[in-house]
């Protein structure tokens, strides 16, 4: 039972509906109920939590319990048809015929939709089923067809491991029912012990073909190279793979490079060029690998095998991350990006450097390079509590929009900042908007103060493929390798862990991956229809809804707002015992660029996430009252 009252409420449909007794024709109902006209007319309409396998809300909950198993959003990625979304979530798996487990366990599970995020579905089919397949970790479509998913496991049979293994599947998004065929682009071979996949990457269609590239990051331990970014054509799995070192050393010689970020030209078939963000022991740089696909070979690269230092162009070189200190890395391409073109050139990359909340130890922020110049765009060095997760890039080289999500969030408020720009094409420092109103996250942990920002929020931001919504999805298991970060088990007790960032395991940034979900941290996905100026939480929802205790219908009885309680215990500084507000619609001009799918319930957006004291600090009540005016829908 996903929620503590879950069910179909009787709402009460235009419960209120306002002084008449007649509903009004607009009002979409299923089958109408027989009565004579002029009565006032009753049905039922789906609440948040009633489906279990819409995955509007994911967070498991035993019989009786005030919290839930809860879930976690780890990576996530939008195909070009502008509604087909895969997710991959941490969540609890329940005892199956087919696992040895009898209380079952906490994995990753990748999850399809195609309705832009209202509901989801299971995509294992095609190998095994949930219980049995391994963790997933990475998932990315091809940018020309949604029906073309890779994804990167580990090993069957070995779990803890973190990613080794590349698959892709063909024509699953449409045929969920079926076992379309499925591939294994990489089965691990030849991996170091701490070398893990930490980037994957599929080109566009070039003459029937596609290539998927993958870049692994690794410790220098005893008898272990570093990493090394690989590529293989879908036109041929059975040949040989070819490893590359971006210094050009041979895969044999420890390089000490780790393959951060990768990324196909849009313009692949013509360019030949695949984008490449790396760091070694020193700093973090771009470049670009020129490609023989005939051959499937490398022949070089743009800036020759030193490349382009990520940092502010004024410091000092070695000022970016080391392998060590580098959390994350995005990296985002123009639409008409030419790796053969320097003027065409261009690339947007972020760099996470978070300390665990002490100073940082070297630059990081977001970056534009044009060719061999470098502009900061934003710059969070000096800021210990903001480090960019994630950036999603929307247009050509000469116009676009940048979205911005950050690691870190406020467990007190349950948000995770967000940032816009629509001038990073021209302007050295572009403007950036922060989010009026954030998405939800990093609750349930940290320090339960206001000011306190210390709630890992983890934001991955796309664009649909019209650039029409923004997405983002958080979740408090982020990648990490900065030291002192404790294990974390369920409810968000934490306890002491193992540290990450060590020379020996680098290549164990998945680590957090693996714990239990922090349950009720409002971690979800959601959708922007402003460019990220406002939020709505849309699916895989990880709260806790216990009753719904208010109900509001607008005017022309085409939108209900519902008001959500999670029970509160009486005690203060939890943060987490956030109450909701939910809106269902059958207007189009509010709904667009989602469909308004009758009935009403079909699908709800939070709107709105809050205490309902006026401090995360004092206990809580139970007593929200919803009233819409009269001119909002």
């Amino acid at each position: 039972m996903q929620i503590k009252l879950r069910g179909i409420i009787r709402v009460i449909a235009c419960i209120l509906a306002i002084a008449a007794f007649v509903i009004p024709s607009n009002l979409a109902a299923p089958a109408a109920v027989s009565a004579d006209p002029g009565i006032m007319k009753w049905d039922t309409v789906s609440t948040p939590g009633d489906l279990v396998n819409k995955w509007d809300i994911v967070n498991l909950h035993g019989l009786g319990a005030n919290t839930g198993q809860g879930s976690e959003i780890i990576d996530m990625d939008a195909a070009n048809d502008g509604k087909t979304v895969a997710a991959v979530v941490r969540t609890w798996v329940p005892a199956n015929t087919d696992t040895a487990s009898t209380t079952g366990s906490y994995k990753n599970v990748i999850r399809m939709s195609r309705n832009s995020g209202i509901s989801w579905e299971s995509m294992v089919n095609p190998w095994s089923s949930e219980s049995t397949f391994p963790n997933v970790f990475q998932v990315t479509f091809a940018p020309d067809d949604s029906a073309t998913l890779v994804i990167t496991t580990e090993p069957w049979g070995t779990p803890g491991v973190g990613p080794k293994m590349v698959l892709i599947t063909s024509g699953l998004a449409y045929n969920p029912g079926t076992a379309p065929g499925s591939d294994v682009v990489f089965d691990g071979t030849g991996l170091g012990a701490d070398e893990t996949i930490r980037c994957v990457d599929v080109s566009v269609d070039y003459g029937g073909k596609r290539d998927i590239a993958w870049g692994t990051v690794n410790g220098t331990g005893a008898g272990e190279n570093g990493g090394r970014w690989m590529v293989r054509s879908s036109g041929n799995f059975s040949s040989a793979i070819v490893q590359l070192n971006a210094n050009g050393v041979p895969a044999a010689t420890s390089s000490g490079i780790d393959y951060e970020a990768i990324k196909f030209s849009p313009t692949y078939g013509g360019d030949s060029a695949v984008a490449l963000v790396y760091s070694d022991a020193t700093a973090t740089y771009f470049n670009v690998a020129y490609r023989d696909l005939n051959q499937n070979t490398t022949l070089d690269y743009a800036y020759g095998f030193a490349g382009v230092e990520v940092k502010n162009p004024a410091s000092a070189a070695g000022s970016s991350p080391s392998w060590s200190e580098l959390n994350r890395a995005d990296l985002e391409l123009p639409s008409d990006f030419s790796g053969q073109s320097s003027s065409l050139r261009r690339a947007y990359i972020s760099l996470d450097a978070y300390n665990n909340g002490a100073a940082k130890l070297a630059q990081d922020g977001i970056y534009r390079i044009d060719d061999t110049t470098t502009y900061v765009l934003m710059d969070t060095t000096s800021t210990a509590d903001k480090a960019i997760y994630s950036i999603a890039y929307f247009g050509t080289y000469a116009s676009g929009k940048l979205l911005a999500g950050e690691r870190m969030g406020f467990p007190c408020t349950a948000t995770v900042p967000t940032w816009f720009t629509d001038s990073p094409t021209t302007c050295p420092i572009p403007c950036w908007y922060p989010a009026l109103k954030t998405t939800t996250g990093a609750a349930n942990q940290g320090t339960c103060s206001l000011s306190a920002k210390n709630g890992i929020g983890a934001a991955i931001v796309h664009w649909n493929g019209d650039g029409s919504l923004g997405l983002v999805a958080t979740g408090s298991l982020a990648a990490t390798v900065y030291l002192g970060q404790a294990g974390r088990l369920g409810g968000a007790i934490e306890v002491p862990g193992t540290a990450q960032a060590t020379v020996a395991n680098k290549g164990r940034w998945y680590q957090m991956q693996y714990w239990d979900a922090v349950n009720n941290d409002e971690s979800a996905f959601a959708i922007s229809r402003n460019n990220g100026e406002t939020w709505n939480q849309l699916s895989i929802i990880d709260t806790t809804i216990d009753w719904f205790n208010d109900v509001a219908v607008s005017p022309d009885c085409t939108t209900i707002y519902l008001a959500s309680v999670n029970r509160n215990l009486a005690v203060a500084g939890m943060c987490n015992e956030f109450d909701s507000v939910w809106r269902s619609t059958l207007n189009p001009n509010v709904a667009a660029p989602l469909q308004a799918i009758p009935p009403l319930g079909t699908y709800w957006e939070r709107v709105f996430t809050h205490t309902t004291s006026g401090s995360c600090n004092v206990a809580q009540s139970d007593l929200p009252i919803l009233r819409v005016v009269e001119s909002c829908t």
